[in-house]
């Protein structure tokens, strides 16, 4: 709960479903007070998650940026932002299990380590463990 001037105002949050009992929408209001009047006014976000007839999630949009997914079979291969830029890029075993996954910044560049300003890729922790036994794992390799 928020305090304006003595006055309380409650944050408010609502989420709608689809069907299939997926989360399609999340609002968020958030009481917001002007500096030089002291008028309160709502400051609503909102999510909104799109899904494929089979219950996969086709896009997520987050303060006006959308997300799309891309899959192999059930496991996301990839995402791209509305420009068409890459976000996450995984790798998957014949299983279909992501085994790694690169990261991207906004411009669709490869995140950087900071401190060696070279490119990372992400593996998981089971892909570690078999990469490299029982030496304590590193999360990020060149």
């Amino acid at each position: 709960m928020s305090s304006v001037n003595g006055d309380r105002y409650n944050k408010s949050t609502a989420y709608a479903y689809d069907l299939s009992n997926q989360m399609t929408q999340a609002s968020v209001q958030t009481p917001v007070a002007d500096e030089t009047t002291g008028e309160v006014t709502m400051n609503t976000d909102s999510n909104v998650n799109v899904y494929n007839e089979g219950g996969q999630r086709m896009s997520k949009t987050e303060e006006g940026e959308e997300e799309r997914y891309f899959y192999t079979g059930s496991t996301i291969l990839y995402t791209k932002n509305q420009h068409g830029d890459l976000r996450t890029e995984n790798i998957v075993d014949l299983s279909g299990r992501i085994i790694a996954s690169k990261r991207f910044d906004d411009d669709g560049d490869p995140g950087h380590d900071v401190r060696a300003g070279k490119p990372v890729l992400l593996l998981s922790l089971r892909h570690q463990r078999q990469c490299i036994g029982n030496r304590a794992p590193r999360r990020y390799i060149n």
